[in-house]
């Protein structure tokens, strides 16, 4: 199995025993959820995106472009997240010193600002524009394949920056945002064993972006 380090996102070309799926396109139950689409025009932004489920493929499609925010003159957002009241996420808490995965293709390998985040019970919200989940950015090879992105859960953060999606960059108001630290702003196993929900972003850099979703899980060694 070759690995590819990229940035702090391990790329990887098949995926591993240990994996334990969060979310598929595929019908199945425990791991088969509605999403719904968001962009930033709800803040006055002009990014736009769509996602459709190929019933065919089993594939969830997001498809987009991450626009400059007008009255902010940054990159906004669209991201696709997991809906519903009562979805029940498998308990991945053993893999904590493991990763968050992902199995996409993309024909905009090239985007700088794919994230991932997921939700999950009492995380704290830190601004009135950001937190409440746990994000991370992630990288993909130059490649129009399939490939596996493996996300270290110790990456993400719950003190991320509504302007920008990420935990290292301070707000134009001064609010300095901070990344996962000897455990502090940190996944912890309470955190997953209790997933509410998932989501995938296009956040932070202008651009057009794409991905194929196969599936999200949880993996470790």
């Amino acid at each position: 199995m070759s690995k590819i380090l990229l940035a702090s996102t391990l790329l990887v070309t098949t995926a591993t025993a240990t994996l334990t799926k969060l979310a598929s396109f595929d019908g199945v139950k425990g791991t088969t959820f509605k999403w719904s689409d968001m962009n930033d025009p709800v803040m006055g932004g002009k990014s736009t995106s769509t996602f459709a489920i190929d019933n065919q493929k089993k594939i969830g499609v997001f498809n987009g472009t991450c626009a400059i925010v007008p009255f902010l003159h940054a990159p906004g957002f669209a991201k696709v997240t997991t809906s519903g009241w009562f979805n029940k996420f498998a308990d991945v808490s053993t893999y904590l010193d493991g990763w968050l995965e992902l199995r996409v293709k993309s024909d905009k390998p090239t985007y700088g600002g794919y994230r991932v985040a997921f939700a999950a019970k009492d995380v704290p919200r830190t601004s009135k524009y950001g937190g409440g989940s746990f994000k991370a950015g992630f990288n993909l090879t130059d490649s129009t394949d399939f490939q596996i992105v493996q996300v270290p859960f110790s990456e993400f953060s719950y003190d991320w920056s509504g302007f920008t999606g990420r935990c290292d960059t301070k707000d134009p108001d001064g609010t300095q945002h901070h990344c996962c630290n000897s455990d502090k702003y940190c996944p912890t196993k309470a955190f997953l064993s209790s997933i509410t929900d998932l989501e995938v972003w296009a956040e932070g850099a202008v651009g057009d972006f794409h991905l194929d979703i196969d599936y999200i899980g949880a993996n470790t060694k």
